[in-house]
């Protein structure tokens, strides 16, 4: 018992080589910056889809809204068989495009 908890103390006081440590930080610093770039398309997706239509001519895009605005949404659900349609043509488009291709393998 008492040779295992040398053990782990030993283990614990293990150190990396400070190219090591550098090379890991270099690495959470990169995949950081990646991860930010991959996630702002989608926030400027959600803060677009909460800007009233006339900031966004009058002022483009931007990452917070200037003008504060659920008009889309409103429309949105104003509106719901629009949307429906369009996720059963999306449905309709994957499945048509898909079965196809593996029933002809299946058949050879």
């Amino acid at each position: 018992m008492q040779n295992s908890n040398v053990m782990r103390k030993k283990a614990s006081r293990i150190k990396n080589p400070p190219a090591t440590v550098a090379f890991n930080w270099v690495g959470v610093i990169l995949l950081t910056i990646m991860s930010v770039f991959c996630l702002l398309p989608f926030i400027l997706l959600i803060s677009g889809s909460l800007t009233s239509e006339e900031a966004i001519v009058r002022d483009g895009f931007s990452l917070i809204p200037h003008e504060f605005s659920t008009e889309a949404y409103k429309l949105l659900f104003r509106y719901p068989q629009t949307i429906l349609r369009a996720y059963g043509v999306t449905v309709f488009i994957t499945v048509m495009g898909t079965t196809p291709m593996k029933m002809t393998f299946a058949i050879r």
